[in-house]
């Protein structure tokens, strides 16, 4: 039966305070080993991908359990702060040139969001940023929908599905468009957050 027990323990606790214990986190690898009458908090089955917390007597499955609701949750940086697009052009065109690609493991989520930084610079409008994947860095598609890249400040896509041929251990890229070949914005942090 391969189930893990982790603790939560009260920060700074000596002896004579009590029990230290605050929760027990549960992982089970499928859902027929999770306990049953094991006393704890909270229980994941890694085959299910839910989340059960336990009730009393009993485990119950949580409202909103499964992929997507918080309990898997990573962030992908694609730059780092300071990074000036020189005379952004106007077609679609990849940040660093190829530099600032990363590979990452998607197939375990289901949505992803956009969160794009815009430090300063020069900015015209219409300039926009946006994440793509690829299974092979030759063809590539649109993860996220884009944000408007022409005045400085955080920009946050919402909320959307992950397309089906993106679950998977794919590169991924931010690119440019909408510039005019002159104004130079300085792009801060770009991340890919996917739960």
């Amino acid at each position: 039966m391969a189930v893990i027990r982790v603790p939560l323990v009260k920060e700074n606790w000596a002896p004579g305070e009590g029990n230290p214990v605050l929760a027990w986190y549960v992982v089970a690898d499928t859902e027929a080993e999770r306990p049953t009458g094991l006393t704890g908090d909270l229980c994941f089955t890694k085959d299910t991908n839910k989340l059960w917390k336990y009730h009393g007597s009993a485990w119950n499955e949580t409202a909103g359990s499964g992929t997507g609701s918080g309990v898997q949750f990573r962030e992908f940086t694609i730059t780092g702060a300071g990074w000036v697009v020189s005379n952004m052009p106007l077609a679609a065109t990849e940040l660093g040139g190829g530099d600032f690609r990363i590979k990452a493991d998607l197939s375990q989520f289901t949505e992803v969001r956009f969160v794009s930084r815009v430090a300063g610079g020069t900015f015209v409008a219409g300039m926009t940023l946006k994440a793509q994947y690829s299974t092979d860095e030759s063809a590539w598609a649109d993860l996220t929908a884009t944000v408007a890249s022409n005045a400085a400040g955080t920009k946050v896509t919402a909320w959307e599905a992950i397309p089906d041929p993106a679950k998977a251990d794919v590169f991924l890229r931010v690119v440019s468009a909408g510039g005019n070949g002159t104004a130079d914005p300085r792009i801060g942090t770009q991340a890919i957050q996917v739960r």
